[in-house]
């Protein structure tokens, strides 16, 4: 770590002393009770938010840092995927070129592959700023997105905590924690995971004001969010709705003063019509995507029954050694290491359950502070609370010790498709307003409960002490979080001897719990490698990567065909280049593939699958394979050295870029008058021998190659394959010449939305080596098309008027009953 780049962090401690001498004046204010936010509170939470921002991403505001992680880093995929995809994106609606078909993402993609990162709502300011400001300052855009989340996340829990406390002190502590948790720290630089908060935060806010006033605006605005949540990402919209559901059976038990089964029925039932009809509004993006999760993707394809799953995880439990590293990131996320390590000694039941990854493990964080206020909680809960709120949060706090010690939780969350803690930001709601509204009842007037601070500043102090001997690279973390422990705790005995020094120990306290929360933020984002200028697209031009968009353009220039290119050099990202530089090929980073690619991929090429990464694929993985280039279009291979393979020749050279050109690359249709079964293929020992029947056949299911019969053993005689052109993104044309009936193979990925015509006339089409589209010819001359239609958005479209005539019949019954319907008085339901 570069200490000379955080000189900022002198002046940055002198502020922080001046606003803890001004806050400590402002106490007596801060701690009267007021049933809504004030303007000095909300004031106090947005300057206390931007220091923190600004102590952990100052060097990223100024560009001296790149907001992404490199090759080598646990999430280098923020620079190796998400970045060429974000580069890409924005010049596409530079251009006006936005489609539904990508060409430039792996062999060719659909939106609904990337509806999380499409969809984002924050992209309004990734986008915007960048087109703004130019390609050059994405990282800025990137971190500018990650800041509005932070104060959107503490902004919208402050105004959540007004059901909970009274105390705008006590509101700014809990967002403030709420809001820098490790969740949007760590997963908030894998971009669209960092809008976890902020949106699950709208979510449960929305459905308290609609269980308050069920009126026609509180009916409308959850509605609107639940729609709008479910057009960004339905993957994360389940666990919106799944947490808020869970959080609701309790809340409505609370809320209801007289409460029967009827009248918990009855709110229940109230509470279920925004989400059917956000979910009927929001048909028109979310059935092509339910379309292709179930229909196309190979995400859900889980062999071991649902059943046997959630039973498998409801019996599995964490390990010892798994829950003091558990108990360790409640604490803080940095404090084993910064976010880039595994913990495959240090938990082998964590490595082993595929969660070994630090990103992937349980993100907490909740600073020093988070047992010291939880006890204090605990005991005004039982000392003082009413019986039924304390039967519910004993409930609650059984619901969150299960989904950070059992699997069953965590894995629902992500549909029990495999163990995952992407939905850990759940957990975040409970665990802060349970600090908050200890720090009121506790702290504020000086009450703590003595024996409760010993032990759990003991036990604080124990796991501070046990990170500290196992840290990989948080040794300073845990000195700060140590030294900010013991500080609150010096402050509850100063509060409980001292009314002079009541409102410093009071801000102090604050204060120290804040530090720790920046400290575990700053070392996270800052103590990992960062990217430099030549490895972020466009921020500064590297070596040949002016040349290589020469040599693009004169490809385009005297070639205007559909074609793919490969490249022997990386410029960007090991396998996205072609999202950065705008060209179709071969190579890709995408977690999201469609199912029948990655089955060519597994079956017939599987020497170009990443080993370390089964997401990847890649042309430099297995670059001298001319069957499958040919097979796949690939016709031209750009390299920055002279090639010898007897399959390509020179074409051109621009600058220091080489342009080889594939002569056994001929069309985007191959054709054969032989076929294979898929099941004769699939009994070959490897790829290799399955790629030999490409020669002189096309691999095509059981069924169709039952009803073509034997076929040729000889090569498809006088057949003419024209190049192939496309219009625009979802428009290929070309014709083909065949003497004999045949079958062809156009390398188009299978996605189940591609309509063939011939001569004019649709054909029946299936799927042809494993990944493509494959369809009949008969003798003669005919001329191909083929046309991207968005599977879904027919019935999509429908099912979003419906939703939009329901809404508009509910807001109508919503202001008919509005008088009649039961009120809730926000005094009445703090808890």
């Amino acid at each position: 770590m570069n200490w000379s780049l955080y000189h900022y962090l002198a002046p940055a401690a002198l502020v922080a002393l001046v606003a803890l001498f001004v806050v400590s004046r402002l106490i007596p204010r801060l701690s009267e009770s007021h049933e809504h936010r004030t303007p000095l509170e909300v004031t106090l939470l947005v300057l206390f938010c931007a220091f923190g921002l600004g102590v952990i991403y100052f060097n990223h505001y100024r560009e001296i840092q790149y907001f992404a992680f490199p090759t080598g880093d646990a999430a280098s995929d923020t620079i190796e995927q998400y970045i060429p995809f974000y580069v890409n994106l924005i010049d596409h609606v530079r251009e006006g070129k936005v489609a539904l078909w990508n060409w430039e993402y792996e062999l060719g993609t659909n939106i609904p592959s990337y509806q999380s990162w499409f969809y984002d709502p924050f992209n309004i300011i990734v986008v915007g700023l960048t087109l703004l400001l130019g390609n050059a300052h994405l990282s800025l855009a990137l971190v500018t997105a990650q800041s509005a989340k932070i104060l959107l996340s503490a902004l919208l829990f402050d105004h959540l905590l007004t059901r909970y406390c009274e105390t705008p002190l006590a509101r700014i502590l809990g967002s403030l924690v709420y809001a820098f948790t490790g969740m949007v720290v760590l997963q908030g630089q894998h971009y669209f995971l960092g809008g976890a908060l902020p949106f699950f935060t709208a979510t449960i806010l929305v459905f308290e004001l609609f269980l308050e006033r069920p009126r026609p605006l509180s009916f409308l605005v959850t509605t609107l969010v639940v729609a709008l949540q479910l057009c960004w990402s339905a993957y994360m919209a389940f666990m919106f709705l799944l947490a808020a559901a869970l959080y609701l059976l309790l809340r409505i038990a609370h809320v209801e003063e007289n409460l029967t089964v009827g009248s918990y029925l009855k709110a229940i039932g109230r509470l279920f019509v925004p989400v059917i009809c956000g979910a009927l509004l929001a048909g028109v993006i979310l059935v092509p995507y339910a379309n292709f999760l179930l229909n196309e993707t190979s995400r859900m394809g889980a062999t071991e029954p649902l059943s046997s799953r959630a039973l498998t995880a409801a019996k599995t439990f964490i390990d010892a050694d798994w829950a003091m590293l558990l108990l360790s990131k409640t604490i803080g996320s940095g404090l084993i290491d910064s976010g880039s390590g595994t913990y495959v000694e240090l938990a082998p039941m964590a490595a082993e359950s595929g969660v070994g990854g630090s990103f992937e493990f349980i993100l907490l964080g909740y600073s020093g502070g988070v047992f010291l206020l939880l006890g204090q909680f605990y005991h005004w809960l039982f000392t003082e609370a009413r019986l039924k709120d304390r039967i519910l949060v004993v409930l609650g706090s059984i619901l969150v010790v299960l989904y950070c010690c059992n699997f069953f939780l965590p894995s629902l969350f992500t549909m029990l498709v495999r163990l995952q803690y992407r939905s850990c930001f759940v957990v975040s709601l409970p665990f802060c307003a349970a600090m908050a509204v200890g720090f009121e009842k506790r702290m504020l007037d000086g009450s703590a409960n003595g024996v409760i601070t010993v032990l759990t500043g003991m036990f604080t102090l124990g796991i501070l002490a046990w990170s500290l001997v196992m840290t990989d690279n948080g040794r300073l973390v845990c000195l700060a979080f140590m030294l900010g422990t013991v500080a609150a705790l010096v402050m509850v005995y100063v509060l409980k001897t001292s009314e002079r020094w009541h409102n410093l120990a009071l801000a102090t306290m604050v204060a120290a719990i804040f530090a720790m929360q920046v400290v575990d933020g700053f070392f996270c984002t800052n103590l990992r490698l960062q990217p430099i200028g030549e490895w972020f697209p466009n921020s500064v031009e590297n070596y040949h990567g002016g040349d290589t968009r020469a040599a693009l353009a004169y490809l385009h220039e005297n070639d205007p065909s559909f074609y793919r290119i490969e490249k022997h050099f990386r410029m960007w990202s090991p396998f996205n280049d072609a999202l950065v530089d705008h060209y179709p090929s071969v190579s890709a980073y995408n977690s999201t593939a469609d199912g029948d690619v990655e089955d060519f991929y597994h079956l017939l090429w599987d020497e170009a699958i990443f080993k370390r990464a089964a997401y990847c694929q890649g042309f430099r993985q297995d670059h001298d394979r001319p069957d499958i280039l040919a097979l796949l279009d690939v016709k031209y291979i750009l390299s920055d050295k002279d090639l010898s393979y007897s399959w390509c020749e020179l074409y051109e050279q621009v600058g220091t870029v080489r342009i080889y050109r594939n002569t056994q690359a001929s069309s985007l249709a191959t054709v054969h008058q032989k076929v294979v079964a898929e099941s004769v293929a699939d009994a070959l020992p490897d790829a290799a021998a399955r790629r030999e029947l490409l020669r002189d056949a096309v691999i095509v299911p059981d069924k169709v190659a039952g009803a073509w019969g034997a076929g040729s053993e000889q090569p498809a005689q006088g057949t003419e394959v024209s190049d192939f052109t496309a219009s625009d993104d979802t428009h290929l044309a070309g014709s083909i010449t065949v003497e004999e009936p045949s079958v062809v193979c156009l390398a188009v990925p299978h996605t189940g939305t591609w309509e063939i015509t011939v001569d004019g006339t649709k054909v029946e089409t299936f799927r042809a080596n494993y990944g493509f589209y494959g369809f009949t010819l008969e003798p003669g001359a005919h001329t191909i098309e083929a046309e991207y239609h968005l599977a879904g958005l027919i019935p999509g479209i429908a099912l979003t008027v419906v939703g939009a005539l329901l809404t508009v019949v509910a807001c109508v019954l919503f202001g008919r009953h509005e008088g009649r319907a039961p009120q809730i008085a926000r005094g009445s339901h703090a808890a």
